[in-house]
């Protein structure tokens, strides 16, 4: 007589290896995610990096006391990346 039922070895690895799959998917796409923050991350780092060092051209090299004091540097700034 031939069982119609499968082994229970291969039944039980089926569940395991869908589990394995969604769980690389996941972390796959988060690493995705971190990626792009992280290079969103270094361009903003030079860009205030930038408008420090304007702010200290402008201003006889005295280091801004907030980030009110960069408003200016950051206009400039937009403008110079619209051109």
């Amino acid at each position: 007589m031939v069982d119609a039922q499968p082994e229970p070895e291969k039944r039980s690895k089926l569940p395991i290896v869908c589990l394995v799959l969604v769980i690389l998917c996941l972390a796959g796409g988060y690493s995705l995610h971190r990626l792009n923050e992280q290079i969103r991350n270094a361009y903003v780092v030079g860009w205030v990096a930038e408008m420090v060092v304007e702010h200290l051209k402008a201003n006889n090299n005295q280091l801004p006391k907030n980030w009110d004091d960069l408003r200016d540097d950051y206009r400039t700034r937009i403008e110079r990346v619209r051109q």
